[in-house]
């Protein structure tokens, strides 16, 4: 662990002045100690395949092969025979020189190695985090909406308790259809959600759950993608709009289609969602006396910052829903 924490601790400037800097120390060190000791070693490169490596770690893949190069020069000009010269005495002095490049290369390629995979461990480390963190947010949202939830159910059960097992039967498909973007969302690679596949997916997912399989979803987005957090909330905001359709759109046993289309005007999104059903009484207003269903959507769009608009006719229901591009 200590050993770990020494090299983070190295890499810490690597590819920055303060970086190469610590790398020509470490360089100049090596070259001061090899003349030391030159009077009791006399291998010319002792110092110098460790100065590259920390030199690598330090300052990263540049600064390491400014040390083998100059080093094996240095090497050679001053503790090569004959000494002060690049002249190379044949055999020894040839083969010390190749055995210097072949093992210069194999450490560099090497400490490469490790740095690339402590980059991506660091990443790994950095994306681990990040998802605990929004995991925890998210958590904690979720059972504040568990919760409104329940005291919303537990007043309409009051007001009417023959209906309770139905209410009950409609938030338990609520926790199924979360708990399922939830596992869609939250894995490693979801930071940034494309919208089109992702809600294709979503649809068949929340029908699945709803026991609806007569009901056809298509869906239409020109590239969108959203950050996670909005993601969700556009989520949640369709998966509320395909029950409420399901409960009260078309006859029951009925089969029908619902047309889902997201889009970016501008600075601003724009959800479409339109099915074919028998469309919404002629007396319906959606800021007065909404259901449940609806006063979910409508907190949803706030919290989307966005606008709700209704429209319906004999050829179904229309609900679009417009929230800035920018959070």
């Amino acid at each position: 662990m200590h050993v770990v924490e020494l090299i983070r601790v190295l890499r810490k400037h690597q590819d920055t002045a303060a970086g190469y800097a610590l790398a020509a120390t470490v360089f100049v060190l090596a070259i001061v100690i090899r003349e030391l000791v030159d009077p009791y070693i006399r291998i010319p490169y002792i110092t110098l395949f460790p100065a590259m490596v920390i030199c690598s770690l330090v300052g990263g893949r540049m600064a390491g092969i400014l040390a083998a190069v100059l080093g094996g020069l240095l090497a050679w000009y001053l503790w090569l025979p004959p000494r002060l010269t690049f002249v190379l005495e044949w055999p020894a002095g040839h083969l010390a020189v190749v055995l210097y490049a072949v093992t210069s290369t194999i450490l560099l390629l090497l400490t490469r190695g490790l740095n690339e995979t402590l980059k991506a461990l660091e990443k790994e480390r950095d994306l681990s985090a990040e998802l605990f963190r929004e995991l925890q947010h998210r958590t904690a949202n979720n059972l504040q909406s568990v919760s409104a939830l329940l005291r919303q159910n537990r007043k309409a059960i009051e007001d009417n308790p023959g209906k309770a097992v139905r209410i009950i039967d409609g938030a338990m498909n609520r926790f199924e259809i979360m708990s399922r973007i939830n596992r869609r969302l939250y894995g490693p690679q979801m930071l940034d959600v494309a919208m089109a596949p992702y809600l294709e997916e979503l649809c068949r997912d929340i029908l699945a759950a709803l026991g609806s399989d007569r009901i056809l979803t298509k869906v239409r987005s020109n590239s969108v993608v959203l950050d996670r957090e909005r993601a969700m909330l556009v989520s949640l905001l369709l998966a509320e709009l395909l029950m409420n359709a399901s409960k009260h759109a078309f006859d029951p046993g009925g089969s029908g289609s619902i047309t889902i289309a997201l889009e970016r005007e501008d600075s601003t999104y724009q959800i479409k969602f339109a099915d074919d059903g028998r469309g919404l009484p002629d007396d319906f207003d959606p800021s007065a006396g909404a259901g449940l269903g609806m006063r979910i959507v409508q907190g949803l769009v706030s919290q989307l910052s966005g606008s709700l608009h209704t429209g319906s006719g004999p050829s179904g229901t229309t609900i679009e829903v417009r929230f800035p591009a920018t959070s």
